[in-house]
């Protein structure tokens, strides 16, 4: 050991011992062990001056990791000895200790009634008076109270006890939780010798467990080894909420808010965000990272960051800036998507992680179910890869499309080339470099309408979509710079940009929420059709596809609640098809002439319809009832006139309609007739649904329509019939997600199906309290806990900055869902 290392473990040694004693007896203590070298002692007071703040530790490289152990670096984690004078807290009898944290001891007790072994944490009586550090208490034993999963401590009890002491009484708070009689981690993966698979498989499951806390809005923040037991029969228990953050403002009273500079968790399973010690960055996925470090621990027996030997700083650097050695460096059998998995959940960059514990657990079960994983990075090739499974053909074919593309854009560039620098075969040259320009953009253009639309159903499709229509367009665009006068490669591009916004953020189908991104891509493609038009004036085609890039914006006006703008925007649309239909509406032929079907026309036919729907929508923002009634009648008269059987999309805009009419007839509290409109279109989604299982659409569809007619059931008090359809709706849509977790109108829809599933719970108890007069408290549990999931999910999507405004106001419901059952389990009996 070299001199500065031995420096730096002296200096954490006797902060660790320092920051035990009164700070009257401090200095002398340090005067005494530092005679030698005056100036640690000068360095150890430095950093209990500023241990509130230990970035400042870490700035300061002082701190050896090896002194510090495994320990939560923290404002409270100098740590008494062990040890205790209680031979009883409250009801409960103290047999032994079992272990020390920061803010208190944990022992093995026993209680009488009911007969039972719990482990009770009772607070320090030295700090017992630090209104922090009580509130943090409290907060741990709140979110377990509030966590029910078998992955999970669960607990029994808290309250506050008179315990006796050496320096006499003093009241501390305590909580009863269940005792877990297991090994930790690693110790049961070496003795039970578990292989690869078979880690996974409780990987999994630990991912399952924090999940459940992700989704009630709370992060752990000190994942490790040592915090996960597995008992006798295997299953693995998350410990030490201790540290834990709730992270939703609908749980204020229970939120500590974490000082800036302040380190919470134990430096080797830390993020980089948690390094850096700013609160603003710490969220569900810096319990992803750490659940990364524990599978990479887990499966090569050794740290993803080794500590030994080095100070913070040194591992803090690390953790921000290095690359840990990939897991098949460490043995072969990783590679592949194993390797995968756990490099997407301990990447640098946040936004690059899985979503939450839950996404990390099923792209794990995807692994050992050997399924296609979420986690490969968006290239074209691996997502169609993973699609053979469904459609081996259709990937085999794209692969070969994308070889001959890049092929021909090659030899386009070398023909151009050509045809500029050797004038004696310019003729030869440009020939075949035009042959090129037009295979290049067939091509391109399959890629758009053909392949595009061949997988924008699958489900998982949404990165792929877009990636596949990003390549496309950017052959487009070098050829578009090589034919500026090109109506239909102009045509082809402006195609392709609206195809790459409904990717980015169409609110209607599977997206990725980036709704600035699909802004900018639908201008684009507006303002190359409007270049088109003002440079072809008598082509007949071109004002409908401006008007169709227009309708886009307005329905992205409509999503982020600009509801003006967007009823403006249909406007101008609707002019442009009602006038061009009432040019030549029975002259066939003339039509054919330039180009225009009669599927053109059927398609016209439907956007106006929607336009009347879009109409409705805004009439019945403005709780103008009656006014949407007549538009969605229109828009389903008009819809029960151009569908057919066989063309799927008009059957599920038929659906729509007669699901609008029936939102209507909800709002006007006339419920036997929705319900009438509900079954209807909830039998046509039906038939989708079985025609296709694996269409994302159809799967989305039937789910919104189950849980819509769940509702109404429910609203006519026929809650049996309501609950499988309530159920069946969540599982078909956690399906959705779970498939295409960047999906975020997925997302949107399961917090509904939470608040569904709530109120469900909440009628049962009033029915059941009206029926027998007994108060089923478990069933204003569930309520709580499906509308604090649903909470959860928005505050997700809030924190990422993709939840539309028109969705804020369901906040608003579901804390009202939050206080429904809060006033019944308060009502006198």
């Amino acid at each position: 050991m070299n001199v500065s290392s031995a420096r730096h473990d002296r200096v954490g040694r006797l902060f660790l011992e320092a920051a035990r004693l009164d700070e009257q007896v401090r200095r002398a203590f340090l005067d005494s062990r530092c005679g030698d070298d005056p100036s640690i002692a000068d360095e150890v007071e430095a950093l209990l001056r500023h241990r509130e703040s230990p970035a400042l530790a870490i700035a300061t490289g002082a701190i050896n990791v090896g002194a510090v152990l495994d320990g939560a670096l923290d404002a409270d984690s100098a740590r008494p000895s062990p040890g205790s004078a209680f031979s009883s807290v409250a009801r409960y009898k103290i047999v032994r200790v079992l272990g020390e944290g920061g803010m208190g001891t944990v022992y093995l007790a026993e209680q009488d009634q009911p007969r039972r072994t719990v482990a009770l944490k009772v607070m320090r009586s030295t700090i017992s008076n630090a209104e922090r550090l009580r509130k943090r208490f409290r907060l741990e034993a709140d979110v377990l109270g509030r966590l029910e999963h078998p992955g999970i401590a669960r607990i029994y009890d808290a309250g506050t006890a008179t315990v006796t002491t050496a320096d006499g009484t003093a009241t501390v708070p305590y909580f009863a939780m269940e005792y877990v009689d297991g090994l930790p981690l690693t110790e049961h993966i070496a003795k039970a010798k578990l292989g690869t698979r078979d880690r996974m498989r409780i990987i999994a499951r630990i991912a399952e467990a924090v999940g459940a806390a992700h989704r009630i809005g709370v992060v752990h923040r000190d994942i490790k080894p040592a915090n996960v037991l597995v008992d006798q029969a295997g299953q693995p228990k998350v410990l030490d909420f201790g540290v834990a953050r709730a992270t939703d403002s609908d749980v204020a009273l229970t939120t500590v808010q974490t000082d800036v500079g302040q380190l919470i968790g134990t430096l080797g399973y830390m993020s980089p965000e948690q390094v850096a010690g700013d609160p603003t960055k710490i969220g569900v996925r810096s319990d992803v990272y750490a659940l990364g470090a524990l599978a990479y621990e887990v499966l090569t027996g050794r740290p993803l960051v080794d500590a030994r030997g080095k100070t913070v700083a040194e591992v803090a650097r690390i953790i921000r800036d290095d690359d840990p050695t990939k897991l098949s460096s460490v043995d072969r059998v990783f590679r592949g998507d194993l390797e995968t998995i756990v490099a997407k959940a301990i990447e640098k960059d946040p936004e690059r992680r899985y979503s939450d514990a839950s996404a990390f657990a099923t792209d794990v079960d995807h692994y050992l179910r050997d399924e296609p994983i979420v986690a490969r990075p968006p290239t074209t090739f691996y997502q169609l890869s993973k699609f053979a499974r469904r459609n081996r053909a259709l990937v085999a074919g794209v692969i070969a499309t994308f070889i001959v593309l890049v092929l021909g854009l090659v030899g386009t560039s070398i023909g151009f080339v050509n045809a500029r620098q050797q004038t004696e075969l310019a003729r030869a040259a440009q020939a075949k470099a035009d042959r090129r320009f037009d295979e290049v953009h067939k091509l391109a253009r399959a890629f758009v309408y053909d392949v595009h639309d061949k997988i924008v159903d699958l489900p998982g499709s949404t990165e792929a979509r877009k990636t596949i229509v990003t390549i496309a367009l950017t052959y487009l665009d070098s050829l578009a710079g090589e034919a500026t006068e090109n109506v239909l490669l102009a045509g082809d591009v402006s195609e392709a940009y609206l195809k790459i916004g409904q990717a980015q953020g169409y609110g209607s189908r599977a997206n990725l929420g980036d709704r600035a991104g699909a802004r900018k891509s639908f201008e684009k493609a507006l303002e190359i059709r409007e270049r088109l038009v003002a440079a072809n004036p008598t082509d007949e085609k071109l004002p409908l596809l401006v008007a169709r890039a227009r309708n886009q914006i307005a329905n992205l006006d409509w999503a982020e609640g600009h509801c003006e703008e967007a009823i403006a925007g249909f406007q101008l649309s609707l002019d442009v098809r009602e006038a061009y239909l009432a040019k030549s509406p029975d002259d066939p032929p003339r039509l054919r002439e330039v180009g225009i079907s009669e599927q053109w026309i059927g398609n016209v036919h439907r956007e106006m319809a929607t336009l009347a729907e879009r109409a409705g929508d805004e009439a019945s923002s403005q709780k103008h009832l009656d006014e949407a009634l007549v538009h969605y009648t229109r828009y389903l008269d008009m819809m029960q006139r151009i569908a057919t059987p066989e063309n799927r999309g008009s059957q599920r805009d038929l659906s729509v309609a007669v699901e609008k009419i029936g939102d209507i007839l909800s709002d006007l509290k006339r419920h036997d007739e929705a319900l009438v409109q509900y079954r209807e279109g909830l039998e046509i989604r039906e038939r989708l649904y079985a025609a296709n299982p694996d269409n994302a659409e159809s799967t989305t569809d039937l789910a919104v329509a189950l849980g819509k007619t769940g509702s109404r059931l429910m609203s006519l008090t026929r809650l049996d019939e309501a609950a499988p359809l309530l159920e069946r709706s969540h599982e078909l849509l956690v399906k959705c997600s779970a498939l295409d977790p960047s999906d975020v109108f997925a997302k949107q829809n399961i917090a509904v199906a939470e608040m569904r599933r709530g109120e469900l719970a909440v009628n049962r108890y009033d029915a059941q309290k009206k029926a027998t007069g007994t108060r089923d408290a478990a069933l204003l549990d569930e309520c709580e806990l499906r509308a604090r999931n649903a909470l959860a999910v928005l505050g997700e999507l809030a924190a990422m900055g993709k939840l539309d405004k028109s969705k804020e106001a369901w906040r608003a419901g579901f804390n009202q869902l939050l206080g429904e059952a809060s006033t019944r389990r308060s009502a006198p009996d």
